[in-house]
């Protein structure tokens, strides 16, 4: 309905071409047969600028229809507040921009208690964590042991192009004795010792935003009491891909 309306007004309003040639880009780069057709934000992320041209044109046309009336400064006051909440969103949030959510749910706060994942995809493996992973390693001689529930590829390259410590043992890719067990807190994907762990873990280390913790770091014991009491929960499936604490 959009596209239709905007090509309609194409001679009238040449500006409003603008919304379906940013929309069509994106269709056609996703169209291609090497373009990845999975992970939700990665995809999402080109079509923000096709959303920041409609908004464009909707204040353009609030402009017009208030212009002589009393009203006319709103487009401009809901134009200026769109842009400083998104800026504060950014600064606060940053560099885990991937964890935020606007003020109409509420923030991080309230996403997280409607059910919305506070993080996606290790975002949090930042400088807040290097950080913590860097001193850590020195307390312990120079050597840190890390286990992750899953998806080593991530830690495997941050260790490859030097971001971590050179004496950086990971659990599955390497033997370790007592790993340090890394919680990015993305609970559609828990398992149930992480579970346990979210309701009863005491973190040795977090990254927070707003009040709302985005990675967890447990203890090699701690991990391995969630896992041990929650062996009876376990489904046919993380039996099959348990760890192996």
């Amino acid at each position: 309905m959009n596209l239709a309306g905007a090509m309609a007004c194409a001679r009238t309003h040449p500006s409003t071409v603008i919304w379906p040639l940013s929309f069509l880009t994106l269709m056609i780069v996703r169209a291609l047969p090497n373009a990845p057709g999975h992970d939700v934000e990665r995809l999402l992320l080109p079509s923000l600028t096709s959303l920041a041209v409609l908004a464009g044109l909707g204040g353009e046309w609030l402009v017009r229809k208030l212009r002589q009336t009393r009203f006319a400064f709103l487009p401009y006051a809901l134009v200026a507040g769109a842009v400083a909440e998104s800026l504060v969103g950014f600064i606060e949030y940053y560099p885990y921009n991937l964890s935020y959510y606007n003020f109409a749910i509420g923030g991080l706060p309230g996403a997280t208690r409607k059910g919305f994942e506070p993080t996606y995809y290790w975002d949090t493996l930042g400088p807040e964590f290097e950080r913590w992973a860097r001193a850590q390693a020195e307390r312990d001689s120079g050597l840190l042991e890390l286990r992750f529930p899953f998806d080593e590829l991530s830690v495997f390259y941050l260790r490859e192009w030097g971001e971590l410590p050179a004496g950086l043992r990971i659990a599955g890719l390497e033997p370790t004795e007592r790993p340090w067990y890394v919680v990015q807190r993305s609970p559609g994907a828990y398992a149930a010792w992480d579970k346990l762990l979210e309701r009863e873990g005491r973190p040795a280390f977090t990254i927070s935003r707003q009040g709302i913790d985005l990675l967890r770091v447990y203890s090699s014991e701690e991990a391995v009491r969630a896992f041990e009491a929650s062996v009876g929960e376990l489904s046919p499936s993380e039996r099959a891909k348990r760890l192996e604490f």
